[in-house]
């Protein structure tokens, strides 16, 4: 009798246990922590989709990217930015990747190139996922928008394709951001210590990153001015900032402390380039230009989009912020999207990667538009019934049918443009032998190609050309031809004499100083490989030279470059 009423009773214990699974299962769905997770898989998607594309993964599709892997794969081996070569950049980037060139040393420096791009895709996922996160006490609205305009932004095709600053620096500040507050307040000392440690890595990654944390410092300064907020908030953030930038930075600082202010500082407040429009900036801030079948002509189109943004969180963001004193989190997204903007603008020289530093604050300051938004139509429908269940859906609806438009218009515009990037890595990596001494103009050239380190000693670390150009043209007008900076034609001399094999760029940008004496000392102790695919120069005196110039030989190669394409299609 008893076993029949325990056997009876089971059944119901059993519905209630699911019953409660399905509903912490659901309130894990609907929790803005998934939320954030999910904007953070699609930027991530987003990104590895253009990876996959054939050549994507190993190839060159930029100059900066061989600079930053380079100076990693040199640390790894001991060789220091600063006191060994010029790094014009804090060593924030080389430090983080140098752990994945020592594990990958052996198969190679493309593979390690690819798993750089890999991790890279990694982080821009975890940015969709902070600025979600961060967002997340204004609604389950403001979190998805805030990371869905970071996952699908479609100029971060150009930061986050491989291996460049923007991806962790806004990593490094959104995880600032939300340490520094708690929903919607400053938070306490010790988090704002950790807050100003973010800061501090971001910073020893890309000097930017001072000026959100100004930005942080005065808010916070202003907010608790009237209850000790100097030692309340702002020594806790620089004592933190102090902490992040000095594990990263002191060491290389402490070895060669003229080199590292001369390369970091000078010469980078002393850039010059060429003035790009303000069209073509605001192109790619708007995220135009990473749009297929978008190509505004002239500024008409962007400004247009740059001032409809201005006006509808002007109405929603910047009047509320400015009337409501407790919004000090809400006035530091608008403070810091002003200031990266103006930065970006003003700067002397601009890439189209640089869109990514402002485009963080950018959808945190979207995020706060689309829940004051929210909340302004759900006042609206409230006495409509009809209103009450049905905009929300056309809402949402609404917004799905953007996303997947953006998402269909940014791989679209990935893929082509990954498409049209070269890869002579088959051609370097056959005409270079593995372990050879090899200098390039452009350092990617021979990562990608798995030659970039040397076997023998005294080999020379040529991390960054450009780099070193503009550092001895620090605090002058760029020349127009580098054969006119002071001391480039001796470096490159020096760097030639030790090296066996060159391989040069063949770009429109010169960054060799071919000056009447080098290129005549050069053409008689160099000669250049008959292979087509690459500009690769040998010095004459090279023990395996006679296979090198065999027509036979490249007639070979030629042939199974032409097998290797086959089988990747």
């Amino acid at each position: 009798m008893t076993a029949g009423v325990l056997q009876a009773a089971s059944p119901p214990s059993e519905h209630g246990a699911a019953r409660r699974v399905r509903d912490v299962t659901m309130r894990v769905v609907s929790s803005s922590f998934a939320m954030a997770l999910g904007c953070g898989v699609l930027a991530t998607a987003i990104v590895l989709v253009t990876l996959a594309q054939p050549g994507a993964l190993h190839g060159v599709t930029q100059y900066d990217d061989g600079v930053y892997y380079g100076a990693a794969a040199q640390l790894s081996r001991g060789v220091l930015p600063y006191r060994d070569f010029t790094l014009v950049q804090p060593p924030g980037i080389a430090v983080l990747l140098a752990p994945i060139a020592f594990l990958t040393h052996g198969a190679g420096s493309g593979v390690g190139l690819g798993v750089a791009r890999v991790l890279t895709a990694l982080v821009t996922g975890l940015d969709a996922f902070l600025a979600a996160f961060v967002l997340r006490h204004r609604g389950r609205t403001a979190s998805a928008i805030g990371g869905l305009g970071l996952a699908i932004y479609p100029a971060g095709f150009f930061a986050d394709r491989t291996v460049l600053l923007e991806p962790y620096l806004v990593a490094c500040l959104l995880g600032a951001t939300a340490l520094a507050f708690s929903e919607g307040r400053l938070s306490g000392p010790g988090r704002l210590a950790l807050a100003g440690a973010c800061f501090g890595v971001g910073g020893a990654i890309k000097a930017w990153a001072v000026l959100p944390f100004v930005c942080l410092a005065l808010l916070a300064l202003g907010r608790h001015g009237e209850r000790g907020g100097l030692r309340r908030a702002v020594l806790p953030l620089i004592a933190g900032c102090a902490v992040g930038f000095g594990a990263l930075c002191g060491p290389f600082f402490a070895l060669a402390p003229a080199r590292f202010v001369h390369d970091v500082i000078v010469t980078q407040l002393s850039r010059s380039a060429p003035q790009h429009l303000v069209a073509n900036r605001l192109d790619v801030l708007t995220g135009l230009h990473g749009i297929a079948g978008i190509s505004p002509q002239g500024i008409a189109v962007p400004l247009l989009v740059a001032a409809a943004f201005l006006a509808v969180a002007g109405w929603a963001s910047i009047w509320p912020a400015l009337q409501d004193r407790s919004a000090v989190e809400e006035r530091y997204f608008l403070l810091a999207t002003a200031t990266a903007v103006a930065a970006v603008l003003a700067a002397p020289d601009f890439y189209d990667h640089y869109g990514a530093f402002p485009a963080a604050f950018a959808a945190l300051v979207a995020g706060c538009v689309a829940g004051r938004a929210r909340r302004a139509l759900a006042r609206f429908a409230t006495p409509r019934r009809r209103l009450a269940h049905r905009l929300p859906l056309a809402a949402a609806a609404c917004v799905v049918i953007l996303v997947a438009a953006l998402v269909v218009g940014e791989i679209d515009f990935d893929v082509a443009a990954t498409k049209g990037a070269g890869n002579p890595a088959l051609a370097i990596d056959t005409a270079i032998p593995p372990g050879a001494c090899a200098i390039s103009d452009a350092p990617i050239l021979l990562v990608s190609a798995n030659r970039y380190l040397a076997n023998r000693p005294g080999c020379p670390a040529v991390v960054d050309p450009e780099g070193t150009l503009l550092a001895l043209s620090a605090g002058r007008p760029r020349p127009a031809s580098p054969a006119k900076v002071p001391g480039l034609a001796a470096i490159w001399h020096r760097w030639l004499a030790r090296s066996e094999f060159f391989v040069e760029s063949g770009t429109d940008v010169r960054r060799v100083p071919w000056t009447l004496g080098l290129a005549t000392w050069f053409a008689h102790r160099f000669i250049r490989l008959p292979d087509p695919g690459a500009s690769v120069y040998v010095r004459r005196t090279y023990p395996g030279l006679a296979p090198l110039l065999s027509p036979r030989h490249w007639r070979r190669v030629v042939a199974a470059r032409r097998a290797a394409a086959l089988n990747r299609r």
